[in-house]
This record gives structure tokens, C-alpha cells and sequence, in this order.
């Protein structure tokens, strides 16, 4: 059930931080917990990968880097709020676009190779609520 999945609440705050960012009244916040949601995620993803010897981890962490430079240079705009709307939604969809092919790839990934550990991640995820 994906309203379990650890992957799935993460990838969730991501992309509710970015559609707040349209609508948020303090860039600031907004903009400091985006940069971090998606440090910390990354970080994550990556040692995950790592520790799996996850044959796709090359490119999508170049991925990851190409998102964390769009966040480097959007973030100015975003605070002086002088980012286009669009801009902000072409963001979003990219990076739904990446939970969709480079998150799901790496996930299914998980499931077929290391599913007892897909299973350990769940069930901390589920310690934790």
C-alpha cells in the first residue's frame, strides 16, 4: 500500500513543497525546507544505492545532481519572488517525472534483488509512526 511506503511519504513531501512554493507565504521557509527535503533524500537514495550495488546509481545520481543544480539556481528567484509560475510547475513535473522513471526503476529494483531489505525499510518506516 503506497500510503506506507516510505518512498512513496517522501516523494510526496517533495513535490507538496514544490506546489507550495506556488502558493506558500514565506519563501524563506519554504525554500530552506525544500533545500533540505531534497538533500537529505538524496543523501539517503544515494547511500542506499551504494550499499546495494545498484547498477543504475551513475546516472541517477547525475539525476540528483541536475535537480539539486535547478534548486542552486532557483532559489534566489524563488526568495526575491521573481520566478515565473510556469517555471516553478516545470520544475514540479520534472521532478515527478523523475519519481516516476529513475525512483520507480531503482524501487523495482529493490523489490526483485533486495526485497528483505525493502521489507526492513518498511517495516522501520512503520516502528516510527
Amino acid at each position: 500500500m503506497l500510503e506506507n511506503d516510505p518512498f512513496f511519504q517522501t516523494h510526496l513531501e517533495l513535490v507538496n513543497l514544490i506546489h507550495r512554493l506556488t502558493y506558500g507565504k514565506n519563501p524563506l521557509t519554504l525554500v530552506e525546507s525544500l533545500v533540505t527535503h531534497f538533500i537529505f533524500h538524496f543523501i539517503e537514495e544515494d547511500q542506499l544505492m551504494r550499499v546495494i550495488g545498484y547498477p543504475q546509481r551513475s546516472q541517477h545520481s547525475k539525476e540528483h545532481d541536475s535537480i539539486k543544480e535547478q534548486i542552486v539556481i532557483m532559489a534566489p528567484r524563488l526568495l526575491s519572488g521573481n520566478i515565473l509560475e510556469e517555471e516553478i510547475d516545470l520544475f514540479k513535473d520534472r521532478v515527478i517525472h523523475h519519481i516516476q522513471t529513475h525512483d520507480q526503476h531503482f524501487i523495482r529494483y529493490l523489490d526483485n534483488y533486495h526485497k528483505p531489505l525493502l521489507d526492513n525499510l518498511l517495516n522501520e518506516h512503520h516502528s516510527t509512526d
